[in-house]
This record gives C-alpha cells, structure tokens and sequence, in this order.
C-alpha cells in the first residue's frame, strides 16, 4: 500500500495552533509541518525561558533542589537541568526537550563527582590509561588511521569472528605491518587498557576533544546510575554519589572489559577496510567503511550502550569476512535489499535538538535503526545476542 499515492483529501489534515488559538501553521505532512515549525517554537521557547534557572560556573551541589518542570505558559514547559559547560564545569538552563535535558543531567553529573571525589577519579584515570608494562610495548597496532594496512590477527585473547568464516581475504597493492603486541596479561579485576588500545582509542577520538575524559566520564555517568530518576535534589544527588563511589571501580572493570572488545574488532575491520582492493568488492568497500564511521559517530562513547555495540561491530567484521571470500554478487543483493528498506528513512532530515548533544545522541534513532537493519540482512545469526 503506498500512501504517496493517495489523494490530499483522503490524507490527515494537519492544524498547529498558538496560544491565541489561531492557526500558526497547517499542512497534510506532518514531517514538513514540523520542520517548518521547529525554529519558531525554539525561538518562542527561548523567549521564554531566558534569564530562568540560568547558573553558570557550578562545581558542586549548591543551588538547592532543582524543579522537574517548570510551565512557563499556557502551552509551553521547560525542563531545568544540568549540563556541562566547555570550561570543564557546570551550568543550568530550561531546555524544551525532558529527554535531551536528562541526558545532558547525567553527563554534568560526572562533571560533579570529578569534582567531589577528585583523588578517586584521578586513580581511576591513571589505572586505565597506565604506561606500559615490562613485558608490554607502545607500538601502534593495525588499524585505519589513513594509510593502508593489512589485516590484522586476533590479539589479546579475543577471538575474532574472522576465523568463523574461513580464511581472511587478501589485501591488494603494499601494506603497512606493525609488529604484533604481546597478549594481554590482564586479570578480570584490571579496568586497564593497554598500550595499543590506547592508542587506538586515541586515534578514533581524533575527530572529537578529549575521548579519555570522555570514556572516564562515561564510566562515572554508568556508575552513577540507579533505579529511579537522575537526582534533582541535594539530599538525592548525595546518595547517588556515595554508591557511585562505592560502585565507580566494578562499574570500570564491566565497562572496560566490553570497550576492549570493541577495539579488538574494530582494528580488525579497520584493517580490512585499509587493505581490501579486490576489482568488483568497491560497493561493498565503500557501504562498509559507511557503516564504519556511522559507529564513530562523534558522541559514540557516550551515548551507545556498549554491549550492542558490540555486536553491531561483530557484524560488520562478519559481512567483510563473508564478502570478500565470495563473489561480489552475494553481498550486493544484500545491499540492494538494505538500502530499499532503509533510504527512506535517510532522506528525512536530522531531528534538531540542544546543541551541548552530541551528534550521536542527535541522530541516535535513525543510527539504531540503520544498525539493526544492516544486522537483519548481513549478519541475522547475531541479532539473538541483541537480546
């Protein structure tokens, strides 16, 4: 059934209307309708809201309890929340959207527990991103970074998918190769990175300030975390910090132990995208290395919940794997089958949103749905780990 087709009478008709109960803006495509909207209703809701709940320079919990809602007319309410300020510290204003401002909460939260529980977060830093070890080196593992390189071997006592799916593929024309890092010795109580993971984390977070304060905020916003509500109150925001506390270093070891893992395969597909130069395999090269900055998508670290990331990575290790050992012809009929269902949903433009959100956060629907597609048509047998 296509409703592109039917007639403008038999579609919804659409009516927006102000506080005045005149019609602001009428159409039969909602989308459309609210596109065209959005920047008058922002603009109305900064009017409003200006001068309301604005703090600036927060460190610590000294402005009392903080309104869940605050109606500043009629037909409009704002949320005052939270949310971390590019000097490092923490401010608060009305946002119109409860959701982003949650968000935003949460990671000025960690900007609060860095400040309270200073020494601790300080020791956590230096235990993940400790200097190597006497039987450890910093040499660069493989991955893409810009120049090519051949594909790498599992490392680090995690099994890669690759070796599921046969033999690698070849890598065309000359190749970078970096001497192997020994396996890890990390124990399950160890939230370290080693060296290479470092620098691979370094290396992705190119595009982005600060990815190390990123990932220890991350782990102190999970840590943080409990049943109810992010605390808006003194007395709330003290009891969350005491088990965060309490919780912050079980929190890093879990946490860790997944992002390891999400290296581990992300150098691998990196270097298969580096090295790969196959003649009729540049569709799938290219939809590919899509896939792969749409992972990267700046805010990542903070806004994926790491398990399905994993696996989402895991998948796209898998396609490659597959692919590139068969004839083209098998992955572009996924391929075209993908985009047919997916393009649509593309061609819609980004949900607009606080600009302190990461894009990540921003596009997160359209993101999750594309990576659950992309699992559905060429890696099905993961998608029971999703559950």
């Amino acid at each position: 059934f296509e409703v592109e087709r039917l007639a403008d009478y038999l579609r919804m008709n659409f009516q927006v209307v102000d506080d005045e109960d005149k019609i602001a803006g009428e159409g039969r495509d909602l989308l459309a309708l609210q596109e065209h909207l959005a920047s008058a209703v922002e603009n109305r809701f900064g009017s409003l809201a200006k001068g309301k709940y604005e703090k600036t320079g927060l460190t610590s919990w000294s402005f009392g309890k903080i309104p869940e809602r605050v109606d500043l007319d009629r037909r409009t309410a704002g949320f005052p929340r939270l949310f971390p300020a590019p000097d490092g510290t923490v401010s608060m204003r009305l946002f119109s959207d409860r959701v982003a401002a949650d968000f935003l909460h949460r990671l000025a939260l960690a900007r609060l527990f860095r400040a309270a529980e200073s020494q601790q977060v300080s020791r956590l830093e230096a235990a993940v991103f400790s200097k190597p070890r006497k039987n450890e080196t910093a040499r660069s593992p493989r991955a893409q970074t810009g120049a090519k390189s051949s594909r790498s071997a599992t490392r680090d006592g995690f099994g890669s998918l690759a070796t599921a799916f046969g033999d690698p593929p070849r890598a065309g024309g000359k190749t970078s190769v970096a001497p192997q890092q020994p396996k890890s010795n990390l124990v399950s109580g160890d939230p370290r990175l080693v060296p290479s993971e470092t620098w691979l984390l370094d290396q992705l977070g190119r595009a982005e300030e600060g990815i190390r304060v990123a990932w220890i905020d991350r782990l102190i916003c999970e840590a943080l975390e409990t049943e109810n509500e992010a605390p808006l109150t003194l007395e709330a925001w003290e009891s969350v910090l005491e088990s965060g506390s309490a919780d912050l270093w079980d929190t890093a070891i879990a946490m860790t132990a997944v992002l390891r893992k999400i290296l581990s395969v992300v150098e691998t597909v990196g270097g298969i995208l580096s090295g790969a130069s196959e003649a009729g395999y540049e569709e799938t090269l290219a939809d590919a290395q899509l896939h792969y900055d749409r992972l990267l998508t700046r805010g990542w670290i903070q806004v994926w919940d790491l398990a399905p990331a994993l696996v989402h990575w895991q998948g796209l290790e898998a396609r490659l794997t597959r692919a590139l050992g068969a004839p083209p012809m098998k992955d572009l009929q996924k391929l075209e089958r993908y985009e047919a269902e997916i393009s649509e949903m593309w061609a819609l433009p980004v949900l607009e949103g606080p600009s302190e959100c990461p894009p990540a956060w921003l596009d997160r629907e359209r993101l999750l749905r594309d990576f659950d597609l992309r699992l559905t048509h060429f890696a099905p047998e993961l998608r029971k780990r999703l559950k």
